[in-house]
């Protein structure tokens, strides 16, 4: 899988049935690639190999446009270590303009019902999880889980009647 890897500014969506394999770029582009890799590896992975060929797979598949159906969780005491960084990393691969990947630091649709936001999203990274109680996070994770492992949804509105069946194309970071 690491073979072929899509890093053009901007993938459309046609891309996911046409990777370029990786030895066709550019040194600048390959230069990117092995400094998101050396990141991931030294700061994400604290230098261990297995969890770095899963983080490294994971970013690949997300590259190449394939839903990963796992949620990559970051966790750390230590400030500055590249968990905001890897999401970033990520939006700046696809385009920053491109509204496939969403940064939130305020996950209100873990607790409320609308939840259209991850419509047409690749990724959704969540700074941070909101307080809940014990049976609001049991509803909230249940929710996540869903939207990780099913590849469709009922996306949600305000004011607009649900959509069932919608399909899902988001990852998350935690």
């Amino acid at each position: 899988i690491t073979k072929y890897i899509n890093i053009c500014p901007r993938i459309p969506l046609f891309l996911k049935y046409n990777q370029k394999p990786f030895e066709e770029y550019g040194e600048k582009q390959k230069e990117w690639v092995n400094d998101v890799f050396e990141m991931m590896k030294n700061n994400l992975c604290t230098n261990n190999e297995r969890d770095f060929e899963y983080m490294k797979n994971w970013f690949i598949r997300k590259a190449l446009m394939i839903r990963n159906e796992t949620a990559v969780v970051l966790q750390t005491s230590t400030q500055g270590v590249g968990k905001t960084t890897f999401s970033e990393l990520i939006n700046h691969m696809f385009g920053e303009n491109s509204n496939l990947v969403e940064i939130s630091h305020h996950c209100t649709w873990l607790k409320e019902k609308f939840n259209t936001q991850l419509k047409g999203k690749v990724l959704m990274s969540i700074e941070e999880l909101p307080r809940l109680n014990t049976t609001d996070w049991h509803d909230a994770a249940e929710k996540l889980k869903d939207f990780i492992t099913n590849g469709k949804a009922t996306l949600e509105s305000k004011g607009i009647d649900a959509k069932g069946g919608s399909p899902l194309f988001v990852d998350f970071v935690i």
